[in-house]
């Protein structure tokens, strides 16, 4: 889907206030990636599990990509696409959709439907 900008990017205060959000933005993505090295530093070990590192950095790095998927919304609605006052509901499809697929892709993963397989009693 395309995204369409509106001549609300021309308008001082909400220019002003979308770069505001924007630095945020960089902000919680710097949150994120910080916690995907401590993911990949802790799977990296032999045996990861258990690990409170590892389960602390999962929680962070849901948690700071949902705040961005907040920011996004907050950016798009203050300058893109062509609606005022509410959201067209393809925006929370299309985040709805990248999730669904997410979780597809790990549940037909081979090496987990293994590993399920041979650790249910």
């Amino acid at each position: 889907m395309n995204v369409t900008l509106t001549h609300a990017a021309n308008d001082p205060a909400l220019r002003r206030k979308t770069l505001q959000r924007l630095d945020v933005m960089r902000r919680e993505a710097e949150h994120a990636i910080r916690a995907i090295d401590v993911m990949r530093h802790e799977l990296s070990k032999e045996k990861p599990f258990p690990s409170t590192p590892l389960t602390f950095a999962l929680k962070q790095s849901r948690d700071w990509v949902l705040s961005l998927v907040i920011s996004q919304a907050y950016v798009n609605t203050m300058i893109g696409s062509d609606f005022v006052l509410v959201a067209p509901p393809y925006f929370a499809i299309l985040f709805s959709r990248a999730v669904e697929a997410g979780i597809r892709q790990a549940t037909s993963d081979p090496d987990r439907r293994t590993w399920i397989h041979n650790t249910s009693p």
